[in-house]
């Protein structure tokens, strides 16, 4: 099964049963009649307009980031990448802080904290890079970006734009 096809049907059935489940507790709070047929016609629709549109954004967005080959890891609402540098921790906190891409740097000795403002995109992300070894005056980061809100199903390829951003500021 294609990754895309996965990550559409996962998308309908969160948001067909989420619809459902809303409009079921809606219709006994309010005493509402429940009729399951309607409720049923609603949560469809709903899921597959959603789904359509989450879909099309999600592909965009990750595209848009320079993925070519979609994959169940792409898809995903978080990133990581390694990346090697004769730079340590403190420079690129340094580094890091005299840009106003980002926010909250903390250095924690081996891990470096921050966060990714709020767009309209997302309601912000949380950033860490992460010493792995340090060899020769040479250190391996492992570099994470994930969503502040751990209910995100699709990030439209902010993730890995961060991901990118923080390696720009460090190669930079």
């Amino acid at each position: 099964m294609k990754p895309i096809f996965k990550y559409s049907l996962k998308l309908f059935v969160i948001m067909s049963l989420g619809m459902f489940l809303a409009t079921l507790i809606g219709d006994y709070i309010f005493g509402d009649e429940i009729k399951l047929s309607a409720i049923l016609f609603k949560s469809f629709t709903f899921g597959l307009f959603m789904t359509i549109f989450f879909t099309i954004a999600q592909r965009y967005g990750i595209k848009e980031a320079g993925v070519t080959n979609i994959t169940d890891e792409n898809l995903k609402p978080q990133y990581e990448c390694e990346i090697v540098t004769s730079l340590s921790t403190d420079q690129i906190t340094s580094k890091l802080n005299t840009t106003h891409e980002f926010k909250d740097v903390v250095n924690k000795g081996n891990k470096i904290q921050l966060r990714a403002r709020w767009s309209l995109q997302s309601w912000g992300e949380k950033i860490s890079i992460e010493t792995i070894k340090n060899e020769n005056n040479l250190y391996t980061y492992l570099i994470k970006s994930k969503p502040i809100v751990w209910t995100t199903i699709a990030d439209y390829g902010k993730n890995r734009k961060n991901v990118n951003k923080v390696i720009n500021i460090i190669y930079a």
